[in-house]
């Protein structure tokens, strides 16, 4: 053996659903576990396999999803308070001392929601800890800088070059890996014929943007598309918070900080847009201090802030309830759905790091016509017009749905030369053996 590695993941919003239906709450940890990557829940479901197909011992832990981890403790004797402040870093300190790993690896957003002051804990305690990594390539939230939000971490995984470049300049020692992860088995399984199998012409799967800041072109694509074509959606949109008058209220603590407040927001509307930025990325600079020189910087944009772009905007599922469906929670049902529509539309967050997202690499693994935004980014990974369809606008978008639902064995060539490439370049094997290489030389 290699080393033991483990893997600390975040649950679904529907995997409390799926654990309900399918009466996992009925079997041993280890069998609800299986049950979860069976489903490609955490994606990808058979990372912990391809690690261990490498000479690893590798697991994965659902760390906040609380009806499995108590049944954990049930198992090994292990008694936490899931009901008080800390309960998690608790129960990942207890992982960790009856699974032993020699790394632990800490899966995109999981990454932040343990502090460097803990993850310092979990060196000191753990004597056996050789290496803490994960993966990261999302916008940070709740710390403002990267060096603040990954001290204490041996190297971190990212998957583009914008994202490689923010962790040198803060410091960390990072690595560049393909960001492609197709699961290969379960796409076999999901292949498999039904009765009464659906061909869908052109569909999205996800998020649709609907209340996120970081997805409000998604959405406005979207809704453009929806009006010009037969695109079919499964999403599960929320509920947009209300701000009540309670919430207003002024306390005794808001009051002596006004002040405070004040000065600092005018200082900052004084500042440069370089001043504001080089301020942004200051290591101490902190959430609060760093989400109000975003603020002003949209301002500036003339872009609406954070929490402001869509009040008086409505649900898409609410405008066209017709074509959109409620989400998939069975991972085999989601690839099967992929796999049986000629066209998969993508759309990216907004921000200019974020490409080649997991919908890109499902879609065209499975052999579906991927139409994605990002079109000179995603050059990194597929050739346009070739294995892949891009776009820069909606109209644009339309316009080559339109041709490709017009010329079907075109269509067909590139979601098979998209599906060539992909199970070719982009497996979740070929990331495993990725991460294992530099992992192995760190321990």
């Amino acid at each position: 053996m290699n080393y033991r590695i483990l893997r600390i993941c975040g649950s679904l919003g529907f995997s409390q659903e799926y654990y309900d239906i399918d009466k996992l709450g009925e079997l041993p940890y280890e069998e609800q576990r299986e049950k979860f990557q069976s489903q490609n829940h955490p994606p990808p479901g058979s990372w912990s396999r391809c690690m261990s197909e490498l000479g690893n011992e590798a697991t994965d832990v659902l760390i906040d999803f609380i009806p499995m981890q108590k049944q954990w403790c049930r198992e090994n004797n292990v008694s936490i308070d899931f009901s008080t402040k800390g309960w998690m870093f608790k129960l990942l300190c207890e992982h960790v001392r009856v699974y032993k790993p020699d790394v632990l690896f800490f899966n995109a957003g999981c990454f932040t929601w343990f502090s460097a002051a803990e993850r310092a804990t979990l060196r000191r305690v753990y004597r056996f800890i050789k290496v803490i990594t994960g993966l990261w390539g999302d916008e940070l939230a709740g710390e403002a800088s990267y060096g603040k939000a990954f001290t204490n971490v041996d190297v971190v995984f990212t998957t583009t070059p914008t994202y490689l470049e923010k962790f040198e300049k803060a410091g960390i020692v990072a690595s560049m890996i393909n960001n492609g992860c197709f699961d290969p088995m379960l796409a076999n399984r999901a292949s498999r014929p039904t009765s009464g199998q659906i061909t869908w012409d052109l569909t999205f799967i996800g998020n649709t943007g609907f209340g996120c800041d970081q997805h409000r072109q998604r959405y406005v694509d979207l809704v453009e598309i929806m009006k010009m074509t037969n695109l079919e959606i499964w999403t599960n949109e929320p509920d947009l918070k209300k701000i009540s008058g309670q919430e207003h209220r002024s306390t005794i603590s808001s009051v002596v900080k006004w002040p405070l407040k004040s000065s600092v927001r005018l200082t900052l509307k004084l500042m440069t847009d370089d001043q504001l930025e080089r301020v942004r990325e200051a290591p101490w600079c902190n959430w609060a201090l760093a989400k109000h020189i975003d603020s002003t910087l949209m301002k500036r944009k003339g872009v609406p802030v954070r929490g402001q772009f869509f009040i008086d905007r409505k649900k898409i599922s609410e405008m066209f309830p017709e074509r959109c469906h409620r989400p998939l929670i069975f991972g085999t049902e989601y690839y099967r759905l992929i796999g049986n529509s000629k066209i998969s539309l993508n759309r990216h967050r907004d921000e200019d790091a974020d490409y080649g997202n997991l919908r890109v690499f499902e879609a065209t693994g499975l052999g579906s016509c991927l139409v994605t935004d990002k079109g000179k980014e995603m050059k990194d990974y597929f050739i346009a017009d070739k294995e892949i369809v891009t776009y820069e606008s909606s109209e644009e978008a339309v316009e080559k749905i339109r041709y490709l639902q017009d010329h079907e064995e075109e269509r067909a060539a590139i979601a098979q030369a998209g599906k060539n490439r992909t199970l070719t370049d982009y497996t979740v094997a070929n990331q495993c053996q990725e991460i294992h290489e530099v992992v192995y030389k760190q321990i």
